[in-house]
């Protein structure tokens, strides 16, 4: 988070910012709802003070002088990074974000997914009756 931080004296409104992370997803079920975290190398899941929630990684996003921030994720439950709800149509929500600053995310699994790494399914291990 430090070295995140740092970005915030270091860009300006022309800045975009490549955010990387490889590595263990976790997910939490709170009183609204899934709260997704990042494991970092040395994160604990059974001490949460060990590890990187996800909104708070994207609403600090906002201290950070960037035009576009992209966020890549390669972690289990990485889709729960911009877990928001709008209304289809919203001319108002187009609108605001057409002038907003961009903040962007690649993931690797959706918010409720298991990815394929060391300790989840690996490919060609499951076959489907009727294909060989």
């Amino acid at each position: 988070m430090e070295a995140y931080f740092d970005f915030e004296k270091s860009t300006n409104l022309d800045s975009r910012l490549l955010v990387f992370f490889a590595g263990h997803g976790e997910t939490k079920t709170g009183a609204n709802g899934e709260v997704g975290f990042l494991v970092p190398h040395d994160g604990d899941v059974t001490n949460l003070s060990t590890l990187l929630r996800w909104d708070d990684l994207v609403r600090n996003a906002d201290l950070i002088h960037a035009k576009h921030i992209f966020f890549v994720m390669d972690a289990c439950y990485g889709g729960l990074v911009f877990k928001r709800s709008v209304s289809a149509g919203s001319v108002r929500f187009l609108k605001d974000m057409i002038i907003r600053p961009v903040r962007q995310a690649l993931t690797a699994g959706k918010e409720d997914e298991l990815v394929s790494d060391g300790g989840g399914p690996r490919p060609n291990t499951q076959f489907l009756p009727g294909i060989s």
